[in-house]
């Protein structure tokens, strides 16, 4: 049996391992049925619009192609399941440039792996789209890359999610976003009144339901913050150590490279806040670092080799 055929998507919401809501757009799809198996699939994919894992994708398009089955040796008169490819994928994500690829294995449960790229995704339609308040500042460009899949868990034998990826704000302007602005209130003793960050620098995994952030830094010419944590994708668990420096400090830093002991030469210019999740509320608690070790020295050698740009104009 042969078929060539089109399925129009009119707010359709679909679940292939990613949600899928308010989908518009068309898939269009030849292939055979052999009688016992599915055959040679070949076809094209294109969404006019959908939010896609909470992100509005607009303009996006690929290519889709599926082998025909092969059989299961594992069960004799069986296959194994067909896998879609979308190749060629291309779009835009907040004004950004979108490209990638994907698989999706038609088990049960589903799996699948996804990469993507994002180029120069604009920074207001980030706040604007997560309602991120009036009082946010946020402007500049963005770029991003994320590796995402599931795959089977050595000791449970189920499905769970793993990945990486990182997020780059080579330039940009990020003043009074909610978390970080309470965070530097507690680092400086007031309100800061032009506290703003011209640099971010992500590196995280997923894993399961927990996405781990191995570097969240943040460059400014008032205040440098550098740290680690994880959380829970509910946000119900955080747990979080930044180190917050003055960024004239770290300039001298870089002009004047230190001679001797770091912890004397930060002495009172060097905190560690943990930022934590208790009883629903976000608490910040800030501490003087007694002793400069070699993952602070690692933090701030991130901090100022991101911010040798900006702390030397």
């Amino acid at each position: 049996m042969y078929w060539d055929a089109e399925l129009k998507l009119s707010g359709a919401a679909l679940d292939t391992g990613v949600e899928w809501e308010d989908a518009h757009g068309s898939i269009a799809c030849c292939g055979r049925y052999e009688g016992t198996h599915v055959g040679m699939v070949r076809g094209n994919v294109w969404l006019d619009r959908a939010i896609i894992s909470r992100m509005p994708v607009t303009g996006a398009k690929c290519q889709l192609a599926a082998d025909e089955q092969q059989p299961d040796p594992a069960r004799p008169g069986q296959f194994l399941p067909t896998t879609l490819q979308f190749q060629k994928v291309t779009g835009w994500l907040f004004h950004g440039e979108l490209g990638g690829q994907a698989h999706l294995v038609l088990s049960d449960p589903t799996r699948y792996e996804v990469w993507l790229t994002v180029t120069d995704a604009n920074l207001e339609e980030v706040a604007r789209h997560y309602k991120l308040g009036s009082d946010a500042d946020l402007k500049g460009i963005a770029q991003a890359q994320i590796l995402v899949y599931n795959r089977p868990d050595p000791k449970s034998g189920r499905l769970v999610v793993e990945g990486k990826g990182k997020i780059d704000v080579p330039t940009g302007r990020m003043y009074n976003l909610p978390i970080m602005l309470d965070l530097v209130k507690l680092f400086k003793g007031s309100a800061p009144d032009k506290t703003a960050f011209e640099q971010a620098h992500v590196v995280f995994r997923v894993q399961g339901d927990r996405l781990k952030v191995d570097q969240l830094d943040l460059i400014g010419r008032a205040v440098c913050v550098g740290g680690a944590g994880e959380l829970d994708l509910t946000g119900e668990y955080v747990k979080f150590e930044f180190y917050t420096v003055l960024s004239q400090v770290l300039k001298q830093m870089t002009n004047q490279p230190v001679v001797g002991d770091l912890t004397e030469f930060f002495s009172k210019s060097l905190f560690t806040i943990k930022l934590t999740r208790e009883n629903g509320e976000l608490k910040y608690r800030a501490v003087p670092v007694p002793l400069v070790t070699e993952p602070t020295k690692a933090v701030l050698d991130r901090l100022k080799r991101a911010g040798a740009k900006v702390l030397g104009r």
